[in-house]
């Protein structure tokens, strides 16, 4: 496998396991009494499901809004918020690389 496969697959599984424990954070699952006493607490929170919104979108478009919280709903949620943002951080990280390179040329002619 290429070094920039390798680099990819590593960001798609780094933020699969993001988004599983942003969703899992978001729904109270986890941590549920980190911060809760906390000024921060509402802000924290509240930009967690905001993360997660994409995926319970296309969760909701699927089951309807009542999903009852299954392992499939949350597996679907995860799935299209990991694809969401690593094909973005992707995309940022290879824009980065182009710009660089880019002006390193430029400065050399």
């Amino acid at each position: 496998m290429q070094r920039s496969n390798r680099e990819k697959v590593v960001i798609v599984a780094l933020t699969a396991i993001l988004c599983a424990v942003d969703l899992l954070f978001a729904q109270g699952r986890i941590f549920p009494g980190i911060l809760s006493n906390s000024p921060l607490a509402k802000p924290i929170f509240d930009g967690s499901y905001y993360l997660c919104l994409p995926g319970v979108a296309v969760a909701i478009s699927i089951w309807s809004y009542n999903s009852g919280r299954t392992v499939l709903s949350d597996f679907v949620i995860v799935a299209v918020n990991a694809a969401l943002y690593s094909v973005l951080i992707i995309l940022i990280i290879t824009a980065a690389r182009h710009a660089t390179r880019f002006i390193r040329r430029s400065r050399t002619r």
